[in-house]
């Protein structure tokens, strides 16, 4: 076996497995609390579970890296859609979770509050679904797999997966720069009523956690999706380093237990 493959999959393996305990553990901690029944959490625990579907595919990649070999075609086949959907799921999930920030101030009913974002978490899972039907069709594609290199996960060269991959960075880049826009407005709201009155410290910390974590979020995006964008075409030879590899399982947990130390 190659040492470097057994040293890269190792690190892939440990990485993603660490992080999907944590993100179980995170659902379980927000599933038993009474306290945290409340529709932003709803959203960050279908957060978690998004980062889970991926982290699967990553530790299993692991495998695959150590042994050079995307061990069945149906396997490599089932966790490419798996991979590509969640992560679909995952970026409306995360303009979910701004947009509910956004309606803690904007609704004046708890209640027109929680329908709105009940309706858009719904629409995030219909959405989520309608990709994988979408991504197992044989005119699209995602594999482990590239010219017998096993590293990363990415589009196969079929027309679909083509179109595809041209167009997910800027669909990727216009999501986040949207979610990026309603934490500034709401940045802007905040120290407008950090201004205006006294009593309301707590809040405004909380809320600015909030805002911080967006900035960073968006900040690894940015450079996720750049990195996408610069990786090349299936058939090109730009494919991740030992250094580049962790980026996908670390990126995918930060966020969530900042986003639960902010949350009010």
């Amino acid at each position: 076996m190659d040492l470097c493959a057994i040293i890269i999959g190792t690190l892939y393996f440990l990485l993603s497995f660490t992080f999907l305990v944590l993100n179980g553990t995170i659902i379980f901690v927000l599933s038993t609390n009474k306290e945290f029944r409340t529709s932003t959490y709803r959203i960050i625990k279908t957060l978690c579970f998004s980062c889970m579907l991926q982290l699967v595919s990553f530790w299993i990649g692991g495998i695959m890296t150590i042994s050079q070999s995307t061990l069945n075609y149906y396997l490599d086949r089932v966790l490419g859609v798996l991979v590509e959907s969640s992560w679909f799921f995952y970026v409306s999930i995360s303009l979910t979770l701004a947009v509910d920030r956004l309606l803690v101030f904007i609704c004046i009913r708890s209640s027109d509050f929680s329908i709105i974002t009940t309706i858009l978490l719904g629409l995030s899972w219909l959405f989520f679904l309608c990709i994988v039907v979408a991504m197992g069709l044989q005119l699209f594609g995602y594999t482990y797999e590239h010219h017998g290199m096993v590293y990363q996960w990415g589009y196969t060269s079929t027309s679909g997966s083509r179109i595809v991959m041209k167009m997910e960075p800027y669909f990727d880049m216009g999501v986040f720069a949207m979610i990026f826009t309603i934490y500034s407005v709401l940045c802007v709201y905040l120290f407008k009523i950090k201004a205006s009155t006294k009593n309301n410290s707590a809040f405004f910390k909380s809320e600015m956690r909030i805002f911080l974590v967006a900035v960073l979020s968006f900040t690894y995006e940015t450079v996720f999706v750049d990195f996408l964008i610069n990786a090349g075409a299936p058939g090109t030879t730009n494919y991740l380093t030992a250094a580049d590899l962790p980026e996908h399982p670390v990126g995918l947990f930060l966020i969530v237990p900042s986003l639960l130390f902010s949350c009010p």
